[in-house]
């Protein structure tokens, strides 16, 4: 699985997180922000986008 952080139009990070077959993994990622924007996280399985998730600081 991949993830991309986007803020405010801009890839900001990109990391892969290799899973083993027939594995329940469960996650979470943690960003602080110290000031506004907006952005989205985006989710590739396989190459994929499998998920998009926005999101925005006020």
């Amino acid at each position: 699985m991949v993830m991309k952080i986007f803020t405010d139009g801009i890839q900001e990070k990109e990391q892969e997180n290799p899973i083993e077959a027939n594995q329940n993994k469960h996650g979470y990622i943690s960003l602080s922000y110290s000031v506004a924007l907006s952005g989205k996280i985006e989710l590739y399985w396989n190459d994929q986008l499998a998920y998009r998730l926005y999101f925005a600081v006020r």
